[in-house]
């Protein structure tokens, strides 16, 4: 590396050398002489050539694995916010998924309990209408026939109740603004 290395940085270096006997992928920033910082790792160890203690150096240039280290933890960074978001998205689709099916299940009983009646007063008025008519009695049949029909009718508006309630559930919610002040 055509760098510049800061005299005290080099005071460091040999420093660890000394107390470790040998440096393993220590970090180290060289300036280069264009300006740019460049991160390195430097391993060292003394070697003896013939006869004179010397200090084997490699530096090994690795600013662009930091660049991509950084990038990645960035991303990784990201994805987790990600995450977390579809997550909350999650826990609160199951959540009014949840809150939709108390609601289906409350309606579903209620529906299930306010059909009976009609449905009782149908089949207890068809049994009437027949004994009636067998005994020959059609004014009284005719009554039944009404309360038969009113009945039905009775029925036909809770399912149809029913029927606009689930329309309303499914319905997109639609907001604007209203102002208050005005009577």
């Amino acid at each position: 590396l055509d760098g510049i290395l800061d005299p005290a940085v080099i005071e460091t270096l040999r420093s660890m050398l000394a107390a470790e006997g040998r440096l393993d992928g220590a970090p180290l920033t060289i300036t280069t002489r264009a300006g740019d910082p460049r991160n390195c790792l430097v391993s060292s160890e003394p070697i003896d050539l013939s006869g004179t203690a010397c200090v084997l150096s490699v530096i090994r240039d690795v600013t662009e694995q930091v660049r991509a280290d950084a990038q990645l933890r960035e991303g990784y960074e990201r994805l987790q916010v990600e995450v977390r978001s579809r997550m909350a998205e999650l826990e609160r689709a199951k959540s009014e998924l949840s809150e939709t099916r108390a609601t289906l299940d409350a309606v579903s009983r209620a529906a299930s309990h306010d059909l009976r009646p009609p449905i009782r007063a149908i089949r207890g008025l068809a049994s009437l209408l027949r004994q009636d008519i067998g005994a020959g009695r059609l004014s009284e049949a005719s009554d039944y026939l009404d309360r038969i029909d009113r009945a039905a009718r009775r029925m036909d508006a809770m399912v149809q109740s029913f029927a606009d309630l689930v329309a309303v559930d499914r319905a997109p919610s639609r907001f604007e603004a209203v102002d208050m002040t005005t009577q």
